[in-house]
C-alpha cells in the first residue's frame, strides 16, 4: 500500500468514527480529518468505503 493511500485509509477510518460516535455536521468531519470541501471528502469517502457518507451514518 502506497503512503498516500495509507494516510487516506486511516483518515477515512477516522471519519466512519466520527459519523458513529458522534452528532457532527459532515462538513465539520471532512475538515477535521483534513478535506477543504465536503464534495471532495463525500467523492473519497465513497471511493473507499462504497457508500456515500449520508448513507453509511444512516445505517
Amino acid at each position: 500500500m502506497s503512503p498516500m493511500k495509507f494516510v487516506q485509509q486511516l483518515r477515512m477510518n477516522e471519519a466512519a468514527l466520527l459519523m458513529k460516535q458522534t452528532d457532527y455536521k459532515l462538513a465539520e468531519i471532512a475538515q477535521s480529518v483534513g478535506y477543504p470541501d465536503l464534495f471532495s471528502f463525500s467523492k473519497a469517502f465513497k471511493k473507499q468505503l462504497g457508500v456515500s457518507p449520508n448513507t453509511y451514518r444512516k445505517q
